[in-house]
């Protein structure tokens, strides 16, 4: 099982149920999860809820996984996805003027100054482009990185994330 990719474990755990295939995905994000959700969260905010939802939405959503994308942008996007309708619940929850907010969701720096880019202007974004934006600024992988997990070379990865920078501008400017 530890020789084989992300993408074959979740195909595997996809279309056949096997659970070996599933622990090894859980052994090798885990982690990774809970340091973006420690690293994303608002004070008060339950981080093992969210944490235990992404991983039962994964369960409930894996027949819908598609082997073309990666696998772990795929999983992060569940989680911010969780973790922003979390903090929304929380939110309408929310008394008084209590705030709730994520850290970093939609922020990129090269849109100065700090932007929160609501979700329904990301889904505007072609596929690729938006995955290479989420695994640069939300993941925070190295470009080198997201080459190799889109299966593209760094150059175009780069220009990915530079033309999803400019037409999150023109779309931030209509919205």
């Amino acid at each position: 099982m530890k020789a084989k990719t992300d993408e074959e474990l979740m195909s595997q755990y996809a279309q056949e149920g096997d659970e070996e295939a599933f622990s090894e995905l859980y052994r090798r994000y885990a982690p990774k999860l809970y340091g973006y959700l420690n690293k994303n969260f608002a004070t008060g905010t339950d981080k093992d809820a969210v944490f235990q939802e992404t991983f039962m939405k994964l369960h409930q959503a894996k027949e819908n996984y598609r082997a073309e994308y990666p696998f772990s942008a795929w999983l992060f996007a569940i989680c911010r996805n969780t973790l922003v309708d979390h903090l929304r619940k929380e939110r309408r929850m929310a008394s008084g003027n209590e705030e709730f907010r994520l850290g970093q969701e939609g922020y990129f720096p090269e849109m100065s100054p700090r932007v929160q880019i609501p979700e329904q202007v990301l889904a505007q974004l072609p596929t690729d482009q938006r995955l290479a934006l989420e695994l640069r600024y939300l993941q925070e992988l190295p470009f080198e990185a997201i080459a190799r997990d889109l299966k593209k070379s760094e150059q175009n990865v780069r220009q990915l994330v530079s033309r999803a920078v400019r037409r999150l501008r023109r779309l931030l400017e209509k919205h």
